[in-house]
């Protein structure tokens, strides 16, 4: 017998049972680890993920581990076995985006970063999504994780609540100032102007005393509305500057002139000095740098009874493109105690107890400097000692500027506006928030009825309720789109309104707008996307008045007010207080604020009025914004010249 043959057969049947064994045990070792990989799974915060996008263009998810129903209401297995269950779970606004952000990840091999909304079995998710893509085998392979991001959006959105409420309450806060502002200002010039009048008249000691006593009560109470209604800062002031093409120069010697009467009526030196370094043009926002520095001023020129007052400019740093500018105004006044430095930047804080009896005012300047200061990307430091003076220094980056040419006209265009809202009280308030803006528009109550009202042309606007019958507005908006691409037609500026911004599908809109935004939110949409309609909707306004009628009569002033000094005196309050209200007007043309121009036209109709420029205040107050390129050029050079006419009258 061949006992060499057994032997061979034996040890092979011996190794075949060992290698089955083996193969038994990786098979076991392997389950068992797949188990506890999903029992891990089942704990993690995420859900971890394997897809494979096939060469026939199948999508294979080979492994999900996590809590996956949490997010889209399907187990692991099940997602793997019909991986569309995640779509489906994904709300129906965010399918397309999640879509097409896959789609461009797959064409350009790029990661995915996503955030959607789902629906787990606990209701609505957020779900934040990356993945990685790899080259396997001719397959696109991607790794990636899901993520309950519904926490932190919660937190997200809880602050951005308290914002609005802050920005609500805070809007609140102005408007009622302003509607004090307003409502009592002609009651205190009326009441000025008669204590006016009782001082020109001989009256016994006793009695004058009470008039001038009076007469300081309602100067005070006039000072405390001026700076209550000064601290209303800008709508605009927390947001980016409004820079462009500024000659600091001239804006500072303005000032200068501004201020110098106010400074030698209490026998005070007011000094400027400009460092030939500073440039000739800088991208400034004018606006608020003129704010702060006519703040600064007036609160030095306030705080001083002997020395000087001093404006310095100098250049701290500088290279081709930009200038760091140091700008420090410094008195010889009262100056602050050390302890109380800090107070002086809260609203309604002064630097001694005792400064609003002596000097008046409400102490609401230097905070809005250092607001303003800061919205520009500068900062405002304050060094002060008691009995001695004050020097408040700010430090602020400006990009050099070449010398602007002036811009051209607007050419005015048809303004068409189409309203398709199914909700008469809605259609009406907008219509109304339209025609505050001078536009027209035209109403429907559905889609269908929009998109044949736009077919016969003529509207360079359509506002479109996303919630209609029939036709809803992001079907009208996308037929819109599609028939523009068809015919070659101009493209329509198109705004969606809605009362859930974030389930609008914003693909054919140029913006969308919360139903709650109101007309702040409509106007300010408007003037972004359609400036030339706003120009164009601008009412026509009567004819600016002779220059024969803009002429300062001073001798028929100083009959009706009693004393060349009395009326000195009250010019130079007007100056001051009318190249202010040009200053603001400018910022609140340039931010088209409808609303606020009409209330500043009031305003210095009312002024000039009361001095006796009829024609002028008259003008002022039929003009009706928003305003024209030729009305707006008309009433600039008016008020130029007019504030020139003071200037020459207080020299």
């Amino acid at each position: 017998m061949d006992w060499t043959w057994m032997t061979a057969l034996l040890l092979l049947m011996v190794q075949d049972i060992f290698s089955h064994r083996r193969l038994l045990f990786v098979q076991q070792r392997r389950q068992a680890l797949a188990q506890r990989l999903e029992a891990m799974g089942a704990n993690l915060p995420v859900v971890v993920y394997r897809a494979r996008l096939k060469r026939d263009g199948q999508l294979r998810l080979e492994q999900v581990l996590g809590d996956a129903p949490q997010l889209f209401s399907a187990s692991a297995a099940e997602l793997k076995a019909d991986p569309h269950r995640v779509l489906d779970a994904v709300h129906r606004a965010d399918r397309r985006p999640l879509r097409a952000g896959i789609e461009h990840a797959l064409r350009s091999g790029q990661p995915v970063r996503l955030v959607f909304r789902s629906r787990g079995v606990k209701g609505v998710r957020h779900v934040a999504m990356q993945a990685w893509p790899l080259e396997a085998e001719g397959n696109r392979v991607w790794n990636g994780y899901w993520m309950d991001d519904s926490q932190a959006w919660r937190r997200a959105e809880a602050t951005e609540h308290e914002r609005r409420r802050a920005a609500q309450q805070a809007l609140a806060r102005d408007r009622l100032l302003q509607a004090l502002e307003s409502g009592i200002k002609a009651p205190m010039q009326a009441l000025a102007e008669a204590v006016g009048a009782l001082q020109g008249e001989a009256l016994p000691p006793a009695q004058a005393s009470a008039v001038q006593a009076l007469a300081d009560a309602t100067r005070m109470l006039a000072q405390l509305m001026e700076e209550a209604g000064g601290s209303l800062v800008p709508e605009h002031a927390d947001g980016p500057p409004h820079c462009r093409p500024a000659a600091l120069r001239p804006l500072l010697e303005q000032l200068h002139q501004l201020l110098n009467p106010v400074a030698r009526r209490k026998a005070l030196a007011l000094e400027l000095q400009v460092s030939s370094a500073v440039a000739d043009w800088l991208l400034l926002d004018d606006a608020r740098l003129r704010q702060v520095l006519l703040n600064l001023l007036g609160n030095a020129l306030k705080f001083t009874t002997h020395g000087a007052v001093r404006l310095d400019v100098e250049v701290l740093d500088e290279d081709l493109a930009r200038q760091r500018l140091q700008l420090t105004v410094s008195d010889t006044g009262i100056g602050i105690a050390s302890d109380r430095l800090a107070q002086v930047f809260e609203p309604y804080r002064q630097g001694a107890r005792d400064t609003a009896r002596r000097f008046g005012g409400t102490g609401l300047g230097l905070g809005i400097c250092r607001q303003l200061v800061q919205s520009m990307g500068g900062q405002l430091r304050l060094h002060s000692q008691a009995g001695v003076g004050t020097e408040v220094t700010v430090t602020l980056d400006a990009a050099r500027a070449a010398n602007p040419a002036p811009p051209p006209l607007c050419t005015p265009h048809t303004a068409r506006v189409l309203v398709a809202d199914d909700h008469p009280a809605h259609q009406l308030m907008v219509q109304w928030w339209l025609l505050e803006l001078g536009l027209e528009s035209t109403l429907v109550a559905d889609g269908h009825q929009a998109l044949v009202a736009w077919r016969e042309g003529g509207f360079a606007l359509l506002l479109c309720d996303e919630q209609m019958p029939g036709l809803s507005g992001t079907a009208l908006a996308a037929r819109i789109r599609a028939e523009e691409k068809t015919s070659g037609a101009p493209r329509t500026v198109i705004i969606g309104m809605s009362a859930d911004v974030d389930g609008v599908a914003r693909e054919h809109f140029d913006r969308v707008l919360t139903k709650t935004g109101g007309a702040a939110a409509l106007h300010a949409a408007v003037a972004e996307l359609c400036p030339d309609l706003i120009e164009a909707g601008g009412a026509p306004s009567a004819p600016p008045p002779s220059p024969s009628q803009l002429q300062l009569d001073i001798r028929l002033l100083q009959a009706r007010f009693g004393s060349e000094e009395r009326v000195r005196e009250l010019l130079c309050t007007l100056q001051s207080a009318l190249d202010e209200d040009i200053q603001r007007l400018q910022r609140e043309v340039h931010n088209n604020q409808t609303t606020a121009i009409k209330a500043r036209l009031h305003r210095i109709a009312g002024a000039l009025g009361s001095i006796g420029s009829v024609a002028l205040a008259d003008w002022l107050r039929q003009l009706q914004p928003p305003l024209a390129e030729p009305d707006l050029q008309a009433l600039m050079k008016h008020l130029q010249d007019y504030l020139r006419q003071l200037q020459a009258a207080t020299a």
